[in-house]
């Protein structure tokens, strides 16, 4: 590769990264933690939000305050913004000391590649995901985790643990993976007999404790409790994952199964065996003692989590993996391409069984075989990755853009979305570009191959930087929303639209009630029956007045809770909204009834969008 060629591929990555990955903003988690690190500059008021009132997971965590400070530097969206793009800087500088360790610069950069290319969820309906487009912990604890593992493979011990130490104090949940995987390689994979006996004993002694005390540590969730988490995070318990679910756990798992049978490197085996060990492991741990046992506290630690590490391993190591099959005969070969077939067709169910003849490929690729069936073999899986690539350009032939695009690059956008949004077409122009690199071509090829990448970036330039640099909740609508902050009281909890941010920010005063706050139930049992009463609350109110029959004594339906938006507030249904004395004002698009107060405008570009501030007090009977 010439000097030239390992910039395009770096521009290459660039470029996948500003399609794959636009800003997300203050939306999902980063909303709740926005809350936190607000409550650190508004204490007097946001320490009442119901997320925060009955305990959260913020005490674990040095991220609040960190966070807190730039929103006092920038304010609110350019921190959360800035933070987001340092995020993910950090996680891209982990994965490439980590694939520096294994393989050439090139290499590393087509992981790179293929770490901004392929959808990074990982887990049950698609909830998390590593390398997330907006603010959390999660993203950094993820880089310093993937650097402390790089740190420990090049026998910088002391680093690992410095790197370790720091992401466990801003997630100790994403963090937990490095320490597990870096266990297993150093103190089960040397040793496995050892090992694996002090393992299994010390998963049986948990399960006997567990079984024999239930207080402390080892309480388990009550009835109420259970169900309450249930209805809002069933994603925390494997048996209640579905069929796509496992088959985005099965894919790396797959990978890494080819790994461990076909390399010939020591490392990349002991990687392979350690990620596939913790992902068992971790599916296990929360199998015995959330799924069964319901234990408080191995479902706060949610140890099915670790599987986004094996994830990005899988991903990390797949070049090295298939350049070793390729040079490793006509089974082997078989093996990685059966693999990308399954990685192909993706959603079906016939990945299973794709999968599994991949392994198969694997297993037998060491062993002596007829080279005629060898030979059959390896065309039959070329044949299969065909098909797979057929099924999937087909499917994609029936989707189409949204048509909401205003800019030539915003219509470009939607149409890649379309088809190239599971990372397959990225992959393919990564790869294309390699294999331009290993041929002799014209002198004169490579800087045109630089020329058009980067053009193609700087088309794409634009719509990125208006996708980062965009702000909503700025200061400008925060000083418009200054008299409805000086008529309501300190601790005046409401109803905001959509995502509750109005009232942190702009009124800083706590939310009622809102989706984003059900989060985080398995931490505080009072906080949890709380939100439930008041989402079932306003479903009663919204949806059917308050002496139905079809009620519990308690006032709650009997049937389970539908989905509950503040957008379904009217006029008609305000009075019963407000019943609740600890509701003290509503926040709406529409207009309820009369108000007193200023109409407020959050969007300079929809002049004609109002939002209306209304005091439940005038409104009960």
């Amino acid at each position: 590769m010439t000097r030239l060629e390992l910039p395009a591929l770096a521009l290459c990555v660039l470029l996948i990264w500003m399609l794959q990955h636009p800003y997300g903003g203050l939306v999902h988690d980063s909303c709740l933690y926005a809350l936190l690190a607000l409550e650190r500059i508004h204490p007097s008021t946001l320490a009442t939000d119901v997320f925060i009132k009955f305990g959260s997971q913020d005490a674990y965590t040095l991220f609040s305050p960190l966070y807190a400070w730039a929103i006092r530097l920038l304010d609110l969206e350019p921190a959360a913004a800035l933070g987001t793009l340092l995020s993910q800087i950090v996680f891209f500088g982990g994965a490439w000391l980590m694939a520096r360790r294994l393989m050439s610069a090139r290499l590393a950069l087509l992981v790179l590649g293929l770490l901004a290319a392929i959808p990074s969820f990982y887990g049950a309906v698609t909830v998390f995901r590593y390398l997330e487009d907006f603010l959390t912990p999660r993203v950094v604890a993820e880089g310093l985790t993937l650097m402390a593992v790089a740190a420990w493979l090049g026998s910088r011990r002391k680093t690992a643990i410095v790197l370790l130490a720091a992401g466990m104090l801003l997630h100790p949940i994403m963090t937990c993976a490095g320490v597990v995987l870096l266990v297993l390689l150093c103190g089960v994979i040397p040793r496995p007999r050892l090992g694996l006996a002090l393992g299994a004993g010390a998963f049986a002694l948990s399960l006997i404790l567990v079984t024999l005390i239930s207080s402390g540590p080892l309480t388990r969730f009550d009835p109420e409790w259970l169900t309450r988490i249930n209805q809002t995070s069933r994603y925390l318990f494997v048996l209640e994952w579905k069929q796509d679910d496992w088959i985005r756990a099965a894919l790396p798992s797959g990978a890494l199964l080819v790994g461990l049978l076909t390399s010939r490197t020591t490392v990349v085996r002991h990687l392979c065996c350690a990620a596939l060990a913790m992902a068992v492991l971790g599916l296990l741990i929360t199998l015995f003692f959330c799924d069964f046992l319901h234990i408080q506290l191995f479902t706060q630690l949610q140890a099915w989590r670790w599987m986004w590490l094996e994830q990005v391993l899988a991903i990390v190591l797949i070049p090295v993996i298939a350049q070793e099959c390729w040079q490793s005969g006509q089974l082997a070969r078989a093996a990685i391409l059966t693999f990308l077939a399954a990685w192909v067709f993706r959603n079906d169910p016939l990945v299973f069984v794709i999968l599994a003849l991949a392994v198969a490929c694997a297993a037998f690729a060491r062993r002596a075989v007829d080279p005629r069936h060898a030979q059959l073999i390896f065309q039959g899986s070329r044949a299969l990755l065909i098909v797979a690539a057929s099924f999937n350009v087909t499917a994609k032939l029936y989707e189409q853009p949204l048509n909401q695009a205003i800019s030539p690059a915003e219509q470009v956008s939607q149409w890649l979305h379309v088809w190239a949004a599971d990372g397959i077409l990225y992959a393919a122009l990564l790869l294309g570009i390699l294999w331009l690199s290993d041929r002799r071509a014209a002198p004169a090829s490579t800087p045109i191959l630089l020329a058009g990448v980067a053009a193609v970036c700087a088309f794409f330039a634009p719509l990125t930087w208006r996708a980062w640099s965009a702000s909503y909740y700025d200061r400008a609508v925060y000083s418009a929303a200054a008299p409805w902050r000086a008529a309501l009281p300190p601790h005046a909890e409401g109803l905001w639209p959509e995502i509750p941010l109005g009232a942190w920010y702009l009124l800083e005063r706590p939310s009622y009630w809102s989706q984003h706050q059900d989060a985080g139930d398995i931490f505080s049992r009072r906080k949890a029956l709380e939100t439930y009463r008041r989402a079932t609350f306003l479903q009663v109110a919204m949806e059917a007045p308050l002496d139905q029959t079809a009620q519990q004594s308690d006032g709650s339906p009997t049937q389970p809770l539908a989905p509950v938006t503040t957008l379904g507030i009217n006029a008609r249904n305000l009075p019963r909204v407000c019943a609740d004395p600890q509701l003290d004002f509503i926040v709406s698009w529409g207009t309820l009834g009369l108000t007193r107060f200023p109409p407020l405008t959050p969007d300079p570009r929809r002049p004609n969008s109002h939002l209306q501030l209304y005091r439940c007090v005038d409104f009960r009977k």
